[in-house]
């Protein structure tokens, strides 16, 4: 097991994290914390039922993981049984919180890390990662070499009585972005902050949204000029909708924020995309009153121009996060796909893929991997000639990050790579270097909860030894 410090570590930033992911599952809550904001007894921004205090009794350090769970009777996304509605029922079917903790030893000494972002800038990496402390989570940053090696020490990049979650980096050419979810006392932001190769911050945080409400899950690309951001928004005229902005590097808007959707519940992360003249949004939706989940997809113009939503799959049961990748012909989706929680048996899903154009599908739903346990966190990266594909595994007796290759058509080429071989690993962070692949994820091994990276090859073969990012 993890260290009891560890434990406590976890313990005390559960609450304020429970608020950002709920919305991210379930509409409906979200609203209604905007709705009694200045309800007596009721602190603003914060869900009823969320309120410190109200904490699983199952906590770990992995109870700020940006995981969550599956509520029984829908199978939308939860993190507790008040974001489940009246009696409901939010669980962890697979176990993954308690599987890592009991499959890590208790040797470790260091402060629990998770959920990384890993981005190449063409000389080598750059990672973002959260790390646990008293009452919140904070953002840390490294440099890696080509090989992997880490460059200096890590840069702890906020400093604040937060939570921070689900972090998105991108390279600008001359230095770093991060957007991220902060979620405060009185309020829930999507934020982005920009600092150099070093590590050295170019001023303070600016909010990725001006607009009153709840905004969280922001996604950040850099298109050569300016930045963009999809993120998710609640607020009661549009209850959840997806939104799009144009941020240039001082702050400044070019053009208004645009709404892409609206009035559903989020089924996971969205995703975001450049081609090089437009942008790609994926997300999956889920409408209540028709008892259906849809993985869409909406095309941006340079300008922010939004089009009509176009529907990629859809089904009875629930999809879940998405991720985008432009090949120079289409978009590739990877997306949880149906994922299925019944009541006598293991939780499943598995990974769904298509190819998606400006005005529809143009490479039929695929699926990509099998049905023996339940399939998380899709991390898509285009080579130049096929996909790589990283995702997290949860099933009986094991935690694991898998990697395969998948062509243009959805086909996998080969047998999937399980990377995790050591110990139990997920949440990875995939990307291509115009060489090979670099690999980033939470790895349980030595009694902590750590950032290992690895590279690949186009072929998707090991190349050298893990490195622990976050060593001393």
């Amino acid at each position: 097991m993890l260290r009891p410090s560890h434990l406590a570590q976890g313990l005390r930033v559960i609450p304020r994290s429970l608020l950002a992911l709920a919305v991210l599952g379930l509409c409906a809550t979200a609203e209604r914390a905007w709705h009694h904001r200045e309800s007596p007894g009721v602190t603003p921004g914060l869900t009823p039922g969320l309120t410190p205090g109200g904490v699983p009794s199952s906590a770990s350090a992995l109870g700020a993981l940006p995981l969550g769970g599956l509520c029984r009777a829908t199978g939308a996304f939860c993190v507790n049984d008040a974001t489940c509605g009246p009696a409901g029922r939010c669980e962890d079917p697979a176990g993954l919180t308690g599987r890592l903790r009991a499959m890590a030893p208790a040797t470790g000494d260091s402060t629990p890390a998770l959920s990384p972002e890993l981005v190449w800038n063409g000389d080598g990496y750059g990672c973002v990662w959260l790390a646990a402390g008293d009452d919140r989570l904070d953002l840390w940053f490294a440099r890696l070499s080509p090989t992997g090696q880490r460059v200096g020490r890590p840069v702890r990049l906020t400093s604040s009585d937060t939570v921070k979650v689900l972090p998105s980096l991108v390279w600008d050419g001359g230095g770093y972005a991060v957007a991220y979810t902060e979620v405060a006392e009185r309020s829930v932001s999507a934020n982005l902050l920009r600092f150099g190769p070093d590590g050295a911050l170019r001023g303070p945080a600016r909010r990725v949204a001006p607009e009153e409400g709840i905004d969280l899950a922001a996604r950040l690309v850099w298109n050569g000029r300016e930045y963009a951001a999809a993120w998710y928004h609640v607020d009661r005229a549009t209850q959840m909708s997806v939104r799009f902005a144009r941020i240039a590097p001082d702050g400044a808007r070019p053009s208004p924020t645009r709404v892409l959707h609206q009035r559903f519940m989020a089924g996971g992360p969205a995703s975001l995309a450049w081609t090089g003249d437009a942008y790609g949004v994926g997300f999956t939706s889920y409408v209540p009153r028709d008892e259906r989940s849809s993985t869409l997809f909406v095309r941006v113009g340079a300008g922010g121009e939004g089009a009509a939503a176009v529907p990629v799959a859809s089904g009875p049961n629930r999809n879940g996060g998405t991720s985008l990748a432009w090949n120079g012909r289409h978009f590739g989706v990877a997306w949880e796909d149906d994922v299925q929680v019944p009541d006598d048996a293991a939780p499943t899903s598995a990974l769904a893929y298509a190819g998606v154009g400006p005005s529809g599908v143009v490479v039929p739903r695929r699926t990509i991997t099998g049905r023996d346990g339940l399939v998380l966190r899709p991390s898509l990266a285009w080579s130049g000639v096929a996909y790589g594909l990283a995702w997290t595994r949860v099933s009986e007796g094991s935690v694991d990050v898998y990697f395969a290759r998948v062509t243009d058509g959805g086909a996998v080429d080969g047998t999937a790579l399980r990377v995790t071989t050591r110990a139990p690993g997920a949440l990875p962070s995939l990307v291509w270097t115009g060489r090979e692949y670099g690999l980033a994820w939470t790895d349980g091994r030595d009694g902590d909860l750590d950032i290992y990276f690895t590279r690949l090859s186009a072929s998707g073969s090991r190349v050298g030894q893990d490195v622990r990012v976050t060593a001393p």
